[in-house]
């Protein structure tokens, strides 16, 4: 079953442009440290969509809902409410503020 789903995901053929044009919002959770879903990754992510915002967990691998909780939860809370978490940030770069 979990082949399956992703291999629908990796069939998909959506054009950056049509990505670009969303109008949702968009908020992505990434572990710095996720070796199955590199952090990179989450960071092009909401690069590639115009209202998206990261909320980068540091030091989280892939399950970084179990590694840091309060920080997850309260973030889909806040973002399920209508706001964006203070944690959250706009992307406009791969590489990770502060990062050399």
């Amino acid at each position: 079953m979990i082949d399956a789903s992703i291999s629908a995901i990796q069939a998909l053929d959506i054009p950056v442009e049509k990505l670009k044009k969303l109008s949702v919002p968009v908020l992505t959770i990434h572990g710095t440290k996720d070796r199955n879903a590199p952090y990179g990754g989450g960071r092009q992510w909401s690069m590639l969509l115009p209202e998206s915002r990261l909320v980068s967990v540091p030091g989280a691998a892939h399950m970084s809902w179990i590694e840091a909780p309060d920080l997850v939860f309260s973030s889909i809370d806040t973002f399920l409410n209508g706001d964006w978490p203070a944690s959250s940030q706009r992307v406009n770069t791969l590489e990770p503020v502060g990062k050399k």
